[in-house]
């Protein structure tokens, strides 16, 4: 997901507290197995 690029590489860049539904949402995507197929290492 974009957002966890966007977290992980521009922690600065997206204010999850003013878009809550949009990070609870990638959130929620995140955990769903197809997302943590494709899942880069950290």
């Amino acid at each position: 997901c974009v957002l966890r690029f966007l977290r992980e590489a521009h922690p600065d860049v997206f204010d999850a507290e003013r878009w809550s539904a949009l990070a609870a949402h990638a959130d929620a995507c995140e955990g769903l197995a197809v997302f943590q197929e494709i899942a880069q290492p950290p």
